[in-house]
């Protein structure tokens, strides 16, 4: 993973939909800040590109985070927060910008289930969404990316579909597709908590092609991708009886959002 030094958040709640209550299913908030020798407030990350690219832009790169759906559960998704930058490749003032390079045309997130088998870490994609970057809120932090100066901000998207989720392990990606892969990207930023502690545990792929991308590795840098999943929970037994109506009408089945 190639790696990018960054920041704080302001807290603006997505919209939910009237009809049900919104639970936050999953918190990794992002990292405290830290003050740079400029005198401003700065944040780690890492490079993350559209799972969905398979490893076709310049040293691609895509990092996971880990969650549980716990025993007897499922989760209905709603929406997503997340903390991010990018690089401004374009532009001689990424200080001064107030959104995403243009050259990130939509973030991707992708939920994949991760195997029984340790020793098959190609894991199968569950549900994935493409946003395009006029469908996310985008907030300014107040906060940098260090040495380049690239601003932060908090993104929040709805997720279409009702997708639901049953009890397992997983990995929710997150990562920007580009107009053009070989300038500016997207940086999700580090979460709070450590990414080596194994309820926390992030993972990464990367490569140039379908034979070395989408085989996933845990990170040993103790990165962990901010993010904020919403949602209801379902407890059982009403988890195992929506979940056999989303299989009989097919949302189930993987899909292209």
């Amino acid at each position: 993973m190639r790696p990018i030094s960054f920041i704080s958040c302001t807290v603006t709640l997505i919209a939910a939909s009237a009809s049900a209550s919104v639970d936050v299913l999953y918190g990794n908030g992002p990292i405290d800040p830290e003050r740079d020798p400029s005198g401003l407030e700065v944040r780690d990350g890492l490079f993350s590109d559209a799972y969905g690219s398979d490893g076709t832009y310049f040293y691609s790169a895509s990092a996971g985070q880990s969650f549980t759906v716990e025993d007897g559960d499922a989760w209905q998704f709603s929406a997503v927060r997340f903390w991010g930058a990018s690089e401004y490749l374009e532009s001689a003032n990424p200080i001064g910008q107030t959104a995403l390079s243009s050259n990130v045309s939509a973030i991707q997130v992708v939920v994949l289930r991760v195997n029984d088998d340790p020793e098959n870490t190609r894991f199968p994609v569950v549900h994935q969404w493409t946003l395009p970057i006029a469908s996310i809120v985008q907030t300014l932090t107040g906060t940098y990316v260090p040495n380049i100066f690239s601003p932060v901000f908090q993104l929040d998207a709805q997720l279409a579909g009702d997708v639901v989720l049953g009890s397992g392990n997983y990995i929710i990606s997150i990562g920007g597709v580009l107009v053009n892969g070989d300038l500016s990207s997207f940086a999700w930023i580090d979460g709070e908590e450590d990414g080596t502690d194994p309820e926390y545990l992030a993972w990464g792929t990367q490569g140039g092609g379908p034979g070395e991308w989408g085989i996933w590795s845990p990170q040993s840098n103790g990165f962990s991708g901010s993010v904020e999943i919403y949602g209801t929970v379902i407890p059982a037994p009403g988890a195992i009886a929506l979940l056999a109506v989303v299989g009989a009408s097919g949302l189930g089945r993987r899909r292209r959002a």
